[in-house]
């Protein structure tokens, strides 16, 4: 990462968190080249090793009943989702507490794109006063290209034979993003945890969302701008990747995306 890139973010937000968990050392190495020279602060997350979901449910940390409703299948949540989906709303309660406005997060798996992050400062500088919440690093209903629209147009043809499920043209294209300015675009339907910059006003409503817990990480953030309640965007192009889907905070679990979408039977605590 160049100096300007990292004096830029360091400018721009209260605070650099990255997530990760105390025996990670080997990416504690990675993340030292990684995002030499940002100046971050290490935050560590819960094992989930540590925990039986008998014990969270226990002590209230984790709602099975409301998590049925936001997953497929109505499964409910893993124990190292509850553990990462935890980890995270200890960071947002952490910047309520510390009087925090904006904060970058990463995960320990981050790596900047090498060309995309050059984008940095004229992502942050197009940023609306009134933003909440925008995606660095995402994948996952990227672009509404020709693909997408045909596809739709197909939902449309075979619904009424009944065999598809009713998918309308306005909740579709609301899987995609919008855009707003050159290298930034509302968000849409998408996936990832594992770089993401927030204000207090979407920290608070995540918090409420998430006790107790009832969401996969990613997967609130997707349900709430899916909702409109959350003022969300998405940098244009990917600023930062993660190198393995299934890191120790890689979050996202695409079979359940659909199910966050759907209304759910009962409000989340």
């Amino acid at each position: 990462m160049e100096q300007s890139i990292a004096k830029a973010i360091e400018a721009y937000f209260d605070a650099v968190w990255v997530l990760s968990l105390r025996g990670s050392k080997a990416r504690h190495v990675h993340l030292k080249k990684a995002l030499f020279p940002l100046n971050y602060t290490l935050c560590w997350g819960i094992e989930g090793k540590d925990y039986t979901e008998a014990a969270l449910i226990q002590q209230g940390i984790y709602d099975p009943e409301a998590a049925r409703m936001h997953t497929n299948e109505r499964r409910g949540l893993a124990v190292p989702e509850i553990a990462c989906a935890w980890s995270h709303r200890r960071l947002y309660e952490a910047m309520i507490a510390q009087g925090l406005r904006q904060v970058l997060v990463l995960e320990d798996d981050v790596a900047p794109c090498e060309t995309a992050i050059q984008a940095l400062p004229q992502v942050l500088r197009a940023l609306p006063r009134d933003w909440e919440f925008c995606y660095f690093g995402y994948y996952g209903n990227e672009r509404y290209d020709l693909g997408q629209r045909i596809k739709q147009s197909l939902y449309r043809i075979t619904q009424p034979l009944g065999i598809t499920r009713r998918v309308g043209r306005k909740i579709g294209r609301k899987r995609y993003p919008r855009s707003y300015a050159k290298h930034l675009s509302y968000a849409g339907f998408h996936y990832g945890s594992h770089a993401y910059a927030l204000r207090a006003s979407a920290a608070k409503k995540l918090i409420q969302h998430q006790q107790p817990i009832a969401f996969v990480t990613d997967i609130l953030f997707a349900h709430l701008i899916y909702k409109a309640q959350l003022k969300a965007f998405i940098a244009v192009p990917n600023l930062f990747d993660n190198r393995s889907v299934q890191g120790d905070f890689a979050s996202s679990v695409l079979p359940y995306a659909l199910a966050a979408a759907k209304k759910p039977k009962r409000k989340p605590q």
